[in-house]
């Protein structure tokens, strides 16, 4: 009873009102910067286009707790991950710790409705404290590397979707689901133009995170980072995921949300990614500065079963093979940007009202409830 009426008193007004969507990054951008007003920190602009920025804002209760929201990583999910941001920016009223914001990682990718950058680089496949992570082959891609990305321009035609279910079939058959998921989906870092391309070197969005790291986290015993991402996983459901169950920052995770399932990369019929962001933050936890990072992912296509994954496969090959390669007429392009974009951030309200219920249910551990 206790703990509701602390939960009440924490998320009254709004709390299960719509997510505000804005069609652009720009206009989530200033919408963002509206709402952080004088907790504004220095902005980390793109070096191709400093008007492309990754904004942060600091909610200081003079406490040596820090709880960072960061959305944006992958650019086209940072539509749901701003909406959440500032949602909890107009609503949550947390004095048990301090809040940092993290908006917009990937501005070019969020600005374009990509999930990588300008380079066509997965930022969740770059951090690396040890450069030869970009050494890494993957040989079970490369197997099916025509089939991930096609070199012809893109024609969505009436037998396109029978087409790739058949072709996907025939290589669950061959590899087996599991197997075929995890060789996709770990990064790769060969295929430059390929899906899930984890680059050839940090890029710059790592020094600006470490000179977070040596700067801002200096004054904060506990760190929890939360980087929020959606497409993955069950319609309407948060996932909690981490790579990793049996490391000292699994077993904090595992504490941290006793009540909830945590989905860990390296259990059966999971995946561990190479290059996390997650990863990298939880490496550099010290004797003074303890940081816990986790992924929170909104599920839209009922991803973990066979039918859901293909589709969201297919939406994946098409979206890049349209960027890549070009498009056969003006219907490929438009129904390949509609069904991408509504893989990372659905319009449907009951979504919406479902996930950010979630959000405020997961967050509760966080505040010692």
């Amino acid at each position: 009873m206790k703990r509701l009426f602390i939960l009440i008193y924490l998320f009254s007004t709004t709390v299960f009102a719509d997510l505000s969507y804005f069609n652009t990054y720009e206009e989530n951008k200033t919408e963002f910067l509206k709402l952080a007003g004088e907790h504004i920190l220095p902005a980390w602009p793109l070096k191709i286009d400093p008007k492309l920025t990754t904004d942060l804002a600091l909610y200081q209760n003079n406490s040596k707790r820090l709880i960072v929201f960061s959305s944006g990583l992958h650019g086209i999910e940072g539509y749901v991950g701003s909406s959440i941001q500032r949602h909890l920016m107009q609503n949550i009223k947390i004095k048990s710790a301090d809040i940092l914001m993290v908006h917009s990682m990937n501005p070019w990718g969020m600005k374009h409705k990509r999930r990588v950058n300008e380079s066509n680089i997965d930022l969740n496949r770059n951090f690396s404290i040890n450069q030869k992570i970009f050494e890494n082959k993957n040989p079970d891609y490369l197997k099916i590397n025509q089939f991930l990305n096609p070199s012809e321009k893109l024609n969505i035609g009436v037998m396109h979707n029978l087409g790739f279910l058949f072709q996907s079939v025939k290589l669950i058959l061959t590899y087996g689901m599991e197997s075929l998921r995890k060789s996709i989906l770990i990064g790769q870092y060969t295929e430059k133009n390929g899906l899930y391309f984890g680059g050839n070197q940090p890029t710059e969005l790592q020094t600006h995170i470490n000179d977070l790291i040596k700067t801002t986290f200096l004054k904060y015993q506990s760190i929890i980072w939360i980087d929020l991402h959606t497409g993955y996983g069950q319609k309407n459901k948060l996932h909690i995921l981490s790579n990793d169950s049996k490391t000292e920052s699994g077993q904090r995770i595992s504490k941290l949300f006793k009540n909830q399932s945590i989905d860990f990369g390296d259990q059966k019929n999971f995946y561990k990614s190479t290059g996390d962001l997650c990863d990298y933050l939880n490496s550099k936890t010290s004797t003074d500065h303890q940081i816990t990072a986790v992924v929170f992912e909104y599920g839209t296509m009922d991803s973990q079963n066979t039918l859901g994954s293909i589709e969201s496969l297919r939406r994946m090959v098409i979206e890049n093979q349209g960027f890549q390669n070009g498009y056969i007429n003006k219907k490929s392009e438009q129904e390949s940007k509609i069904k991408f974009a509504d893989m990372f951030f659905p319009r449907d309200q009951d979504w919406q009202t479902s996930i950010l219920k979630q959000t405020h249910e997961f967050i509760g551990p966080l505040l010692g409830l």
